[in-house]
């Protein structure tokens, strides 16, 4: 797979009626792990698109069949994973907006 051009959102109709944004596990990551860690990406065009729920699709994993074997825990650190979402997605803070995560 590769990247799209841009992030997306849709607008669902009523009885909803709320713009809906779009991402997953990728997005919420620095573009192409260079971009600077603050420029926070995904979490501004949310913000600036005016999303009212972010609709996130994960299969998120905190262990990589490269790392070495003294790096990789016996249990995921789901704690660990929640911070980094968390930390992603600071200029969200403070809005009125639901993020939820599948």
């Amino acid at each position: 797979a590769s990247a799209g051009e841009r992030f997306q959102y849709v607008d669902l109709p009523p009885p909803l009626g709320v713009r809906a944004g779009l991402g997953i596990c990728m997005d919420i990551n620095p573009e192409d792990f260079v971009a600077p860690f603050t420029d926070f990406e995904l979490a501004h065009f949310w913000k600036n698109s005016g999303v009212q729920i972010a609709l996130f699709s994960s299969a998120w994993c905190n262990r990589h069949p490269d790392d070495p074997p003294d790096h990789v825990s016996e249990e995921p650190d789901s704690h660990e994973t929640l911070q980094y979402w968390a930390t992603r997605l600071i200029p969200l803070f403070g809005t009125h907006m639901a993020f939820v995560c599948a």
